[in-house]
């Protein structure tokens, strides 16, 4: 699933998978041209997701430096067991959505329709744009009411229809870690929080 659409790939399974100090053995990768996809992978190679990133304890984004730093999993904890996502809940105008952290993102991606069927009185302030995000068509707003942490504040989002009917169950978007403005973010799958600064 890429954002509102299904996208076909092939799978490839790799003996030995090194990211940093992270070792894993007998993976199975998809394969896929990523630049058809995404403006943004140009000159990307690869994409690591949270499934191999989780099996650290803890991970760590230092934007300022532009580092990343981990925390390994005890050796003898085994094969760690995640579900390959985080989801954070939030709050906007005093209904509790879910969003899928996505930490190649730079904003915040709203389903649309799924959010004014269960907002359909959504405020928004100001004029509304349309935006091309890559192959993505969507409309920018200032929404009213939205609660990460701390008080309700005003914020940028872009707004979409979502996937059919069935897909991403009980997720309303995504939140890129960007958004947030921090100058480092831990990833702590032991507990299964965000943390920013």
């Amino acid at each position: 699933m890429n954002f509102d659409r299904h996208i076909p790939v092939e799978w490839a399974d790799i003996p030995e998978l090194r990211v940093g100090p992270i070792r894993a053995k007998a993976v199975r990768v998809m394969v896929i041209r990523l630049a058809e996809y995404s403006v943004l992978a140009e000159n990307v190679d690869g994409i690591i997701g949270l499934d191999l990133l989780s099996r650290s304890k803890k991970f760590t984004i230092d934007y300022e430096k532009r580092t990343l730093s981990f925390v390994l999993a005890d050796e003898a904890a085994g094969d760690r067991a995640f579900s390959g996502c985080l989801v954070l809940p939030i709050v906007i105008q005093g209904l509790p959505i879910h969003l899928l952290v996505d930490t190649g993102f730079q904003g915040i991606l709203l389903y649309k329709d799924r959010l004014r069927k269960r907002l359909p009185k959504m405020r928004t302030e100001g004029e509304s744009a349309k935006v091309a995000l890559g192959r993505l068509r969507a409309t920018q707003v200032k929404l009213a009411g939205v609660q990460i942490t701390g008080p309700a504040v005003v914020t940028t989002v872009w707004l979409m229809d979502g996937p059919d009917k069935g897909a991403l169950p009980g997720l309303d978007g995504y939140l890129g870690p960007a958004s947030l403005r921090a100058k480092r973010i831990e990833f702590d799958f032991d507990a299964r929080i965000l943390r920013w600064q």
